[in-house]
Order: C-alpha cells, then structure tokens, then sequence
C-alpha cells in the first residue's frame, strides 16, 4: 500500500451505481484495494472534516488543505464519481475493476480559447494521438441537414463543398434563423450545431469535434424553419450516396416512411456507408424514419449522468442501435459563436464522428486478413468494431441491445484498438 502522490495526475473515476456493482464495497474501498492506496479512509475523514469546519477557525487547517487537492468525492445527484491524484498503472487497473465505468484524466491540455464539449471527452474522442492514430483525415461526410456555416472558423478549415435541395435556394450555407413564418422559439442553427460536434477543427478556437480532421459537405434539405420534404431529403441521400460519402448524418426524422427513403437507405448500406439517423425527442416507444428502417444506424441520447434523456424515442427492442450525448452538447453557431442544445439530433453527430474516426483507420492501416476477413463487406467490420467498443451503461453485456440504450456508448479508444488488431 502507498499514499496518494501529490505529484501524480487527477483523474475521474466513474462508478456503476451502486445498486449495479457486484462489489458492494464503498468506492474509498475499492480504491484502496485496487489502486494499492492506503490513506483513502483518512482523506474521506478529513474531507468530510473540511465541510464540517468550513467557517470555523480550523478552515485553513494544512493538512485538509493538501488532501483536498489530491482526492474529491463527488455524488451530486447520485454521480458516483471520484476525483483523484493517481499513476498511469493505477487508472489503468481501476479500468479493468467490473464495478467502474471508466477513468479519464480531469483536464484537457489545450488552448484556453478552445472548448472541449463534455461529450467529446465521453467518447474519448479527445485523446485520439494523430501521430498514431488518425483524426478522420479524408473521410467524407455528409450532414443532411438545415445547411452549414462554412464561413465559422471552426468548420471551414474541412468543409469541402456542398449542395441545396431546398426549393429557391441553392447556397448550401446554414439559414436556420429566427422568421416571422417560422414557428421555432430560437435561432439554433442546427446543421451548424450539428456539423461542430462532428468535425469542428483543432484551431485555438471554438470547439473541437470528434473528428476533427474529416472532411465536411453541407447537404441541405431543411429550409430556414428547420422543414424538409420528402423529395428533398430523398435527393440528398442520394446525393450523398452518388458522391461517395463515408458517413452521413441525419439529424432528422418524421412520423412516416416513403419507399424511396427505404430504397436510398438500402442502398447506401450496400455501398458500405455509415448513416447516422436521430431516434425522435418525444420520449416515446416508437423511432422516427428513417432511423428505424434497417441499414440506418439509430441514435438516441443520454445525459451526463449515463440516463437516456427523458425526449429519446426508443423500441421496438433492436431499433435502437447507439447512444450519444445529447444534453447540454455545445457546439458551434453562427458568427463563430457556441451555444449549447439538447436532442437526439445532438447525440447523433457524436455516433456519426466515431464512424469517421472508424473509416481514417480502417482504411490507412494495414488490413490483413486476421482483422478483415475478407468475405465480410467493410461495413460491418466497421460497425462491429463500433459494438465491441461499447460501453453498455449497465444496462446489457457487448453485442446485445437494451430497449432504450441499444448496443450503448462506443469507445474510440477501445475501437480503434480492435480495428488495428491490438486487442
């Protein structure tokens, strides 16, 4: 056993709720026996003795003082997280205990001025090396969507070109505003919002997006009130399918079906490409189209806490193929400004960047056959890498579906470890 080290990184530790974890011991206790820590239970005494002394003459007592830097409890609102000062070996080992989601470093080292939204660090998007790993570099994407901002410093260094279905429109630019004959209550911008979380640069600025080195075409079929028509949206798969789109995002849905998006999704499955598609925000038993038609991938969200959102559409059982996060996502707007939305529209992107992120690697690396048997299309090497990578939320074992959270949450890192065979 060893003393925390003052000197050692702070990391988040993410439990399982208690009531899932197989251990039922204290989280302090877990600690102390898997990291080799021994003064956990001091600490805890001492924290709890700092909240007790708060305004007392012992506040500036030294000794809490120091412990407080090296280890925090946190459980607001049942989050059962501890921060905590450990070695690499020590987070490494806690990420293979059964009872805890996961360990992450608590800071991003980046510039100031950028922004890393909460759930690029979920995905572990943030941690993707480009000296070994590749950012998305070359993998086209299409946003089918309300347009794009391509002037926002954040998207222009990798949008690539684009096109408007919208009746009377032919500039692809994002024109998601506040009018008189729109019923929306705020000027979301949304493929703008949506195109950030996928792909917005590393620039000193702005956001990041999970890939941040993948191409980006605007696609747009919603009209300035966020609307799109059958018609449209079909041509804009279509589009996407002809001009050899990787990945394709669908932050949209509806109600009802049409043969021809059937037949375009098909389509675009058989052609190996990844569509992303939102599950619907009004909390109900039943997916949008075209999420729920097969080839399409369904996206739900959860929150910061692991719950799926109250709005995320879910079921039948095996509609739901993933989940992202989608409360709270900033992401960019227009003006190079970030604003923060809610939605399964917001959750998809995320699903729809690590697929970009899937196809840079699957692609640059060398792939033989032991990892990409050969009779198998790429499609599916891609997305079971995906499902393997995932992290279930408690709520099933890899490769199988839950209700609400489907496969769950992919892995960058774990994904991309088993599409370069270093699992």
């Amino acid at each position: 056993m060893a003393d925390i080290d003052p000197n050692s990184k702070m990391y988040i530790v993410r439990f399982k709720e208690k009531a899932q974890r197989k251990n039922k011991d204290d989280k302090f206790e877990v600690l102390r026996q898997v990291a080799g820590i021994s003064d956990t239970n001091n600490v805890l005494d001492l924290i709890k003795e700092s909240l007790r002394t708060a305004n007392s003459e012992h506040k500036h007592n030294p000794n809490i003082a120091k412990d407080e830097q090296t280890i925090v409890d946190i459980n607001l609102y049942n989050i059962p997280s501890v921060h905590i000062k450990l070695t690499p070996e020590q987070a490494a080992a806690l990420r293979r205990h059964e009872d805890i989601r996961w360990v992450t470093e608590d800071e991003v080292v980046r510039n100031c001025a950028e922004t890393v939204p909460w759930g690029i660090t979920r995905v572990q998007a943030d941690t993707v090396d480009a000296t070994v790993r590749h950012r998305g570099y070359g993998v086209k994407i299409g946003v089918i969507d309300s347009g794009m901002d391509y002037t926002n410093n954040d998207l222009k260094p990798n949008y690539k070109g684009g096109v408007s279905f919208v009746t009377g429109v032919t500039d692809p630019k994002d024109d998601n505003n506040l009018s008189p004959d729109c019923k929306t209550a705020e000027a979301v911008y949304h493929g703008t919002h949506v195109s950030g979380t996928i792909a917005a640069a590393i620039n000193n600025a702005g956001c990041i997006g999970v890939a941040p080195e993948a191409f980006l075409y605007a696609v747009k079929s919603q009209d300035k009130c966020g609307n799109g028509t059958f018609t449209a949206i079909t041509q804009a798969m279509l589009w996407c399918d002809t001009n050899n789109m990787d990945v394709i995002n669908m932050s949209l849905g509806g109600d009802n079906n049409t043969q021809d998006w059937t037949d375009a999704v098909t389509q675009i499955h058989a052609h190996n490409r990844f569509l992303a598609a939102a599950t619907g925000n009004e909390g109900v038993s039943k997916l949008h189209y075209p999420s729920s038609i097969p080839g399409a991938w369904a996206v739900g969200a959860i929150d910061n806490t692991d719950t799926i959102a109250k709005f995320s559409n879910w079921g039948p059982q095996g509609t739901v193929k993933f989940v992202g996060p989608g409360v709270g996502v900033i992401s960019d707007g227009p003006g190079n400004i970030l604003h923060s939305l809610d939605g399964t529209s917001m959750a998809t992107p995320h699903i729809a960047g690590i697929a970009a992120l899937a196809f840079a690697n699957y692609r640059l690396s060398v792939c033989d056959t032991a990892v990409y048997p050969p009779n198998v299309a790429k499609i599916s090497n891609i997305v079971n890498a995906m499902i393997n990578s995932c992290d279930t939320l408690g709520q099933t074992t890899i490769g199988h579906q839950s209700l609400q959270y489907g496969y769950g949450l992919p892995q960058v890192e774990t994904m991309l470890n088993i599409l370069l065979g270093q699992t």
